[in-house]
């Protein structure tokens, strides 16, 4: 199996979570016991990701100290039988985003470090996304079997205006539209946030124009990449069963401590 290492971005105030983030980053706001990041982390290592390259801002230090003296130890011992810290070590890599200038360019400061250590794709994904584990597994599997170039997890949708409509014909994404208008096309998925890149996607960032507010958007070359068929870009759609949380308010939070329903699903 080709190693797929995972590109984690935590960089966010999560200003939405006030108070809970206003000592501490929204990825380590505690969830029934633990930070959110852990729930992520623990999934991308059941999968068989032992690489990991961390995009910190706000308060950085919380985050990088928290993976390496709290995390790292209880990981070792809680996947004791799937992981050895000498032939199959956990590696996490910390890259500090000190101007805020979107997602895109949160992605673009690990093209170096994804490139020194020799990694020609990645798996991208947020901190405080929650997702089944069965999402991980079928997109990562799914890699492993064909190696395109690039992919997408799609989550099952009542109403896509509220994100990034995914059209779609069987496993291939024939189009992609940020927050679309209701004379759009209907369809039934949003995009998660979660995709394998190729590291081609570096160099369409770079030719990204930043939006009014001065910042690159991910998914600006991911819909250019759709629109001039450079590549095929892979669908992988998540089932309605298979939990998708982005933990980024107060209500979402609410919501997911309410129950532990899902905590099964990790």
């Amino acid at each position: 199996m080709q190693k797929l290492p995972a590109v984690i971005l935590a960089a966010g105030q999560g200003k939405r979570l006030r108070p809970y983030t206003d000592k501490i980053p929204k990825v380590l706001v505690m969830i029934h016991g633990k930070p959110l990041l852990d729930y992520v982390l623990s999934g991308l290592i059941q999968v068989g990701i032992r690489d990991f390259f961390i995009v910190t801002g706000y308060k950085a230090t919380l985050v990088e100290n928290w993976i390496q003296h709290d995390f790292l130890s209880a990981a070792y011992v809680i996947f004791g039988n799937k992981i050895n810290p000498i032939t199959d070590p956990l590696t996490f890599h910390f890259i500090r985003q000190k101007e805020i200038n979107g997602t895109g360019g949160a992605t673009l400061l690990v093209e170096k470090s994804l490139k020194d250590l020799g990694f020609s794709s990645f798996l991208l994904t947020y901190g405080d996304l929650l997702v089944s584990k069965s999402v991980f597994l079928r997109l990562y599997h799914t890699y492993q079997q064909d190696h395109n170039p690039f992919y997408l997890v799609g989550n099952p949708t009542e109403d896509p205006s509220a994100g990034a409509a995914i059209y779609y014909e069987g496993d291939t994404i024939l189009n992609f539209i940020e927050k679309p208008n209701s004379k759009a096309p209907k369809t039934d998925l949003n995009n998660s946030g979660i995709y394998i890149f190729d590291q081609i996607i570096f160099g369409l960032l770079k030719e990204s124009k930043p939006t009014i507010r001065g910042e690159i958007e991910l998914t600006e070359p991911i819909i250019r990449i759709i629109k001039e068929k450079y590549f095929t870009v892979k669908l992988i759609k998540m089932h309605e069963n298979e939990l998708w949380c982005d933990v980024g308010t107060i209500e979402s939070l609410d919501k997911m401590k309410k129950n532990v329903f899902w905590l099964s699903q990790l």
